[in-house]
C-alpha cells in the first residue's frame, strides 16, 4: 500500500516536473516564433 502510493507520488512529481519544464520552453521560444513569423 506504501509503495504503491509512494510510486504514485513520484509519477505525479515526474508529471508535474515535465508539464514545467515543457511549459518554461514553449514560453522562452514564443518570442522567437512570433519574431520569426
Amino acid at each position: 500500500m506504501h509503495l504503491s502510493s509512494s510510486i504514485l507520488t513520484i509519477d505525479l512529481l515526474f508529471i508535474d516536473i515535465l508539464f514545467t519544464s515543457g511549459f518554461l520552453f514553449a514560453v522562452n521560444y514564443n518570442p522567437l516564433v512570433i519574431s520569426y513569423l
